[in-house]
């Protein structure tokens, strides 16, 4: 039995991917970009540095791109504050599970950690973790590995007894480069030929990542 887990978060346990579609989409659009799903799948595990060079290149214009990437981020929170996004499917069964197995929990999400403690309040889920990291506490974004060493540094884990559950591409390549092994439950991006290479499984929900736990 894997003695700790490591979640990331957006997309993964809460379903804030939709969220964040739209709110790019209106961002660009009020520039008069057009912006479809395709687009903002480019974006999908990205961290914010690596988002505001894809913007600037996206509108011709750091400082412009600066100021979508501030607008976007006030009019997230504004949406998540009305509305606490759902959990994902299993969620709560797979954190009760381990919570009985005496598994510790920690996340790793790329987003900053400011909104990543407020969604884990909002979503009632933050009781269930040991640790809890954001993207803003790292110098490297994923699919840089620097997060999960982060994690696997500040509270001594063991490696071999660690697994990680991602939803992006990036994730995958971040948990595999640290060494550590990894489930994917995709959310809007689909793994290629070398993710699935990279993980011990590729499931179609969080439920059925408890067997390869044990």
């Amino acid at each position: 039995m894997k003695t700790s887990v490591i979640f990331d978060m957006d997309g993964l346990m809460l379903d804030t991917e939709k969220v964040y579609a739209q709110v790019n989409k209106e961002g660009f659009e009020s520039l008069g970009i057009a912006f479809t799903m395709d687009d903002y799948l480019k974006y999908v595990g990205v961290g914010e540095k690596e988002t505001l060079q894809m913007y600037a290149e996206a509108i011709g214009d750091m400082e412009e791109a600066k100021a979508l990437l501030a607008r976007e981020d006030k009019r997230y929170l504004e949406i998540i504050k009305d509305k606490a996004p759902d959990l994902k499917d299993d969620l709560i069964k797979v954190l009760d599970t381990l919570a009985a197995k005496n598994v510790d929990c920690y996340v790793a999400s790329s987003t900053n950690i400011e909104t990543v403690e407020y969604l884990l309040e909002a979503t009632g889920i933050r009781k269930y973790f040991k640790g809890v990291f954001g993207g803003d506490q790292v110098e490297n974004a994923k699919p840089d590995p620097e997060i999960y060493l982060k994690v696997v540094a500040d509270f001594n884990l063991d490696k071999s007894e660690t697994i990680v559950l991602e939803d992006s591409i990036h994730g995958v390549n971040a948990a595999y480069q640290a060494g550590l092994d990894v489930i994917m439950v995709p959310d809007l991006v689909a793994p290629d030929d070398e993710t699935y290479d990279r993980v011990l499984a590729v499931v179609g929900r969080l439920g059925d990542a408890l067997p390869f736990m044990d």
